[in-house]
């Protein structure tokens, strides 16, 4: 008589919940190595944005005579968004505003920022940096400057700018062109990877004004133009309380 021999057709539950157990150890494992390349990706290409926003802005300073500067009326204020800097920073930089130079009554001449009319903008960035956010905190598709007012960065928040900020024309007195920001150098910033929204913000995307610029002291970087040694450090001892700099990427050199 033949013995017949039976076949396994399957795993047992041990070896079932001994390969998920593995699979779990090796996920936990595996996650904040993922998660570092993706945030260094996004770091590489924030770095690459803020150069190439830079060389945008020399392009306007020899186009219009300076970089791009902002409207007088903007506050330096802590506990509010400050929307203003970016969103004329975003404007000059697609082609929709531009410095113009104004003959003032009483001798000298003043700036101030032109409109152009549709259909004659001279953009100075790519396509690609053209994404930015609308009131929504959406990015249109295909991309386009309507309805933009701002450029992003790759983890959804708005690169932040500083530079001169303009004061009001007058017809009456002559009058200098700039107040605010004492440097001869600008300013691009990107919050980073660690930047937490502020419950206290409009919307997520938008970081308060002291969470980008430390504001303290007589050289203060809003004024001066320069980023204090310790405007790096990792800690909770900012002016908002949320302290997230450490991973912060700008196009600031030290002059």
């Amino acid at each position: 008589m033949q013995r017949t021999t039976s076949k396994r057709s399957g795993f047992t539950l041990i070896e079932l919940l001994l390969v998920i157990a593995i699979i779990a150890i090796l996920a936990t494992v595996m996650l904040p190595l993922v998660r570092g390349a993706m945030n260094a990706q996004k770091k590489a290409t924030a770095t690459g944005a803020i150069a190439a926003l830079s060389g945008a802005c020399e392009r306007y300073r020899k186009l219009y005579g300076d970089f791009p500067c902002t409207r007088t009326g903007t506050a330096n204020t802590v506990a509010t968004d400050q929307p203003n800097y970016r969103q004329d920073f975003y404007l000059q930089l697609t082609g929709q505003r531009r410095l113009r130079s104004t003959a003032l009554v009483g001798g000298g001449v003043g700036l101030d920022l032109y409109t152009v009319p549709t259909g004659s903008e001279r953009p100075l960035v790519t396509p690609e940096l053209i994404e930015a956010c609308t009131a929504t905190g959406t990015v249109p598709s295909p991309i386009s400057i309507t309805g933009c007012t701002e450029f992003m960065d790759p983890w959804g928040n708005a690169y932040d700018y500083r530079y001169r900020v303009l004061n009001a024309a007058t017809t009456s007195a002559t009058v200098a062109p700039y107040t605010t920001w004492l440097s001869p150098e600008f300013l691009i910033v990107s919050c980073g990877a660690k930047y937490k929204a502020s419950i206290v913000a409009s919307t997520p995307h938008v970081p308060l004004f002291g969470e980008y610029w430390d504001i303290s002291g007589t050289n203060a970087m809003t004024k001066a133009g320069t980023i204090p040694s310790t405007y790096f450090d990792d800690s909770t001892t900012a002016t908002t309380g949320i302290g997230q700099r450490a991973d912060n990427v700008t196009n600031w050199s030290g002059r």
